[in-house]
């Protein structure tokens, strides 16, 4: 994007020319700023099947110091995206400086918008054009295919996990936990997420092997049925800074 100077009219003006006042939003699941657009009565664009996170509609403001946009999840899936990396080029395209922005509301479904901002403290004047990349995952559980068991030595629980992403996008890590249950329903054995697997390409699998052993459940447990759910890393890590 090459640089632009903007000039500043009234807010109300614009507002009326614009016919925002009394415009006509459809909700749905997107995000909507403070002032809305007037409506085209034009559908909301369905997502394509595969895509990417786009940066659109970037502002700068009090002397390029502050600059205003909005993500957009052109994906098929929910994704987290919580910042923005953005870089100030020189004329050659050479980096200048770089900071972090971040966005209004980081977890976008399909087709959902959020605004963000980028804020400069320490301002470099001498620049020419500038790049804005989100920073995005996937968070929608991937496909678990199948959960099966087997017998070692001794009587314990070889649990295996067939795990796909049935995602239309590409998973950087995954987390796989497992559990067994008893005869009543309860779980009596607890394999949370331990390493990151992956990275899987959309239609890709994966197996993944824990053994339970007779001392993970009480000796009156008798272990009877087992499942195993899988999740994109940067989801598990989401879930993990909600229970904090």
């Amino acid at each position: 994007m090459n640089r632009k100077r903007v000039l500043w009219p009234l807010l109300l003006a614009a507002a009326f020319a614009l016919g925002v006042l009394t415009a006509q939003v459809r909700a749905g699941n997107i995000f909507l700023p403070l002032v809305a657009r007037a409506s085209t009565g034009e559908e909301t664009p369905t997502p394509t099947p595969s895509g990417t996170v786009r940066v659109q509609n970037v502002h700068s403001y009090f002397r390029d110091k502050e600059w205003y946009g909005e993500l957009v999840n052109e994906t098929g899936c929910t994704v987290s995206a919580p910042r923005v990396a953005m870089s100030l080029l020189d004329e050659g395209g050479l980096l200048v400086a770089n900071t972090t922005g971040y966005s209004m509301a980081p977890l976008l479904a399909p087709g959902a918008r959020t605004p963000f901002v980028v804020r400069w403290y320490d301002h470099p004047y001498d620049w020419e054009s500038y790049v804005i990349y989100p920073e995005w995952d996937p968070v929608d559980r991937l496909a678990v295919e199948s959960a099966l068991r087997s017998s070692g030595k001794s009587g314990w629980w070889i649990m295996t996990a067939t795990v796909c992403n049935q995602l239309p996008v590409r998973v950087k890590s995954v987390a796989v936990g497992m559990v067994v249950y008893g005869p009543s329903g309860e779980v009596i054995g607890y394999d949370g997420p331990r390493d990151l697997l992956g990275p899987l390409d959309p239609g890709d699998t994966l197996s993944v092997t824990h053994d339970f052993f007779w001392y993970d459940w009480n000796d009156e447990d008798e272990p009877v049925g087992c499942a195993a759910f899988a999740v994109p890393s940067a989801a598990y890590q989401l879930w993990l800074t909600d229970l904090e």
